[in-house]
């Protein structure tokens, strides 16, 4: 059985080449045919792993690895032996054949001239190896991401924040513009957006938009009305006063003061005249 050993591609040219032969022949199973079909049609470079031609095939990697075992039998996949650096024997690599030998010289897929004879046992596991050609200038396929890699480990986009509203966008502008604070704008839209996904709320008021845009609005045109507010006290930020159901409290306006009564004239003190010298001069007489 084909387990996860690295093999690479044989083939010398840049474009697709299925010979007839190999697309005929009755040795191989419709379905292997159809795996070295797709095998051939991917880059030179292509690195080849069980997991990846199970994906790129839509079906179990027991099934790719039994459609392997087919190509290697007939020949299509020769198995070669790899040498490190120092020369040592490394892991095997598969070398897929635009056509099967027609020599003596292969034997169960082996090539006898370059690997061990067959064992008769499953082959190894495919390894990863690094291609050589950095790019193929036959190509024209933009480059793709390496196979078998998670869906987690993608970079993921961050979301821009929304400065529209989907839900009431006009109501909210009214809001937002009567709102004695302009910071955040985009987490009180977030809020916004929130209210008739609240199903709770959106029963208390009979399941009606309007309803609800209502209250929020006397709500905040009672907090505009109050002492506090009046005097820049105490305001939050509006996607606070959303998220927590602000418009709900009650506030009271400020009281109206009477007007102050006037003063009581002060009555004025009893004087009279007298002949000083000469001249005329008020004198005030002593209170009793």
């Amino acid at each position: 059985m084909i387990s996860e050993n690295t093999f690479r591609s044989g083939r010398k040219k840049g474009f697709i080449v299925l010979y007839r032969e190999a697309a005929q022949d009755d040795r191989l199973t419709l379905e292997a045919r159809g795996l070295f079909a797709l095998m051939v049609s991917l880059p030179d470079n292509w690195e080849y792993t069980v997991s990846g031609l199970a994906v790129k095939a839509g079906c179990g990697k027991d099934k790719v690895r039994r459609l392997l075992g087919e190509l290697q039998r007939v020949g299509y996949l020769v198995r070669e032996q790899s040498h490190d650096m120092g020369g040592k024997f490394a892991s095997n690599v598969y070398v897929l054949q635009d056509e099967a030998p027609l020599s003596g010289n292969t034997v169960n897929g082996e090539n006898r001239q370059r690997s061990e004879p067959s064992t008769g046992k499953p082959l190894p596991v495919f390894t990863t190896q690094k291609n050589k050609e950095e790019k193929n200038t036959d190509l024209k396929e933009p480059p793709k991401a390496p196979q078998g890699a998670s869906v987690a480990e993608k970079p993921k986009r961050a979301r821009k924040p929304k400065s529209v509203p989907g839900w009431q966008p006009e109501k909210f502008e009214g809001f937002w513009k009567a709102y004695p604070r302009d910071e955040d704008r985009a987490k009180a839209v977030e809020q916004w957006d929130k209210l008739p996904q609240d199903k709770e709320l959106m029963a208390s008021h009979g399941d009606s938009e309007e309803a609800l845009l209502l209250e929020i609005s006397r709500g905040l045109k009672r907090h505009l009305e109050s002492r506090e507010w009046r005097e820049d006290v105490g305001i939050p930020h509006a996607f606070r006063w959303l998220r927590d159901r602000r418009w709900t409290e009650k506030r009271k306006r400020p009281a109206l003061e009477a007007p102050s009564e006037p003063p009581a004239p002060v009555p004025p003190r009893p004087f009279h005249t007298e002949i000083i010298n000469g001249e005329e001069v008020t004198v005030y007489d002593e209170s009793a």
